[in-house]
């Protein structure tokens, strides 16, 4: 990868602080590897008692991790999300709590994770007004994983949404009842010129409120596809850099003690014969 430079030496730093803590909430611990590059990296991370693991996830980030491109499924209608996603690697109590953030986050409401049928389920659980409505009570992430391959799922129904287009309909039924009125010549005199003249400003802001609303639904339907390639980018990190420190530990290999009493015997004893 080259030298790095002092920024990105920080960037590191912050983002192995950031996996350190989700690590730590989690019953589950990662040993502690040896790595023989990066040694300035490691040093700053030695003194402020970050592990070398999560180094080592931020040193994969930083490079870049290729991953599948998640899958939209057609659920046969517009306010029904679907989105799948696959990523090598497996879920542990770190990652866990990791994704459970993201997750937190990006709905802005806390969630309860639950267990059954060995999958994963988190499913948010607002509360106050906004568990009124379905763009906010709905949000749920279903996680499976056979053979070191992690599956996620998400769902939400964007049909909250679909309130907002009260205001255009109204709009428009407002300006062609103008319009009526004026062609029907039930508007006389002066009344005519505003008649004729505010159905066109009606229309026009209809259209264009219409038009935003569609595209915040579109823009929320990214948005989950964005997440779920953040939580491909978790499982393939935290999976790259387990397979990294199993490497590192295959380079080093310290013989058994009982081989080597066996092999002082054998040479010992050949050494009586002749």
């Amino acid at each position: 990868m080259g030298k790095l430079t002092d920024d990105e030496i920080r960037l590191l730093i912050k983002r192995a602080s950031v996996f350190q803590k989700f690590n730590e909430q989690s019953p589950h611990k990662n040993s502690v590897f040896n790595e023989e590059d990066y040694q300035t990296l490691f040093e700053i991370a030695d003194n402020l008692n970050l592990d070398r693991q999560h180094i080592k996830e931020a040193l994969i980030e930083h490079q870049g991790i290729e991953t599948e491109d998640p899958i939209k499924v057609d659920t046969g209608n517009q306010t029904d999300v679907h989105v799948t996603a696959h990523a090598n690697g497996s879920i542990d109590g770190s990652v866990l709590n990791e994704i459970r953030a993201n997750l937190e986050y990006h709905f802005n409401t806390v969630g309860k994770i639950t267990r059954r049928n060995k999958k994963i389920f988190w499913n948010a659980t607002p509360s106050g007004p906004s568990r009124l409505f379905s763009i906010t009570n709905s949000p749920e992430l279903e996680i499976s994983q056979k053979d070191n391959r992690v599956k996620f799922s998400l769902r939400q129904n964007l049909s909250s949404l679909n309130k907002f287009f009260f205001f255009p309909a109204f709009a428009v039924f407002i300006s062609f009842m103008m319009l009526a009125a004026v062609i029907f010549d039930q508007v006389t005199g002066d009344g005519r010129i505003p008649m004729t003249i505010l159905p066109g400003f009606f229309l026009t802001a209809s259209y264009f409120f219409s038009r935003f609303i569609k595209k915040r639904k579109l823009r929320r339907k990214e948005k989950l596809v964005e997440l779920l390639g953040t939580f491909q980018q978790i499982i393939e990190r935290h999976f790259l850099a387990g397979k990294s420190e199993n490497k590192s530990r295959e380079r080093i290999k310290i013989p058994d003690l009982d081989d080597i009493e066996v092999e002082e015997e054998v040479t010992l004893g050949e050494k009586a014969k002749s």
